[in-house]
């Protein structure tokens, strides 16, 4: 998985193009955006779960969820570390 800057935005981007993004979104709990072609989930990071989706079929979203679980540790360290929590 490759981490980078974009326009202020934390980038998270899978080998399959799957990107999950930090909006500047701070007020809320930690979650990412997760993207790919016109397919949108905003996924909890603690406990992992969906809260929204736009496009994913169910088969879809258990891959997100399973990637999201892979790298939970991962992602909420950057998160408290991009907001400095």
């Amino acid at each position: 998985m490759r981490i980078y800057f974009d326009n202020n935005d934390l980038i998270f981007q899978h080998e399959d193009g799957t990107l999950a993004v930090w909006f500047m979104d701070v007020r809320e709990p930690p979650h990412v955006h997760v993207l790919h072609g016109e397919k949108v989930a905003k996924v909890w990071l603690d406990p992992v779960r969906i809260q929204t989706n736009r496009g994913y079929n169910r088969a879809e979203l258990n891959r997100v969820l399973k990637l999201t679980r892979g790298n939970q540790t991962r992602l909420l360290e950057a998160w408290y570390g991009y907001f400095n929590r």
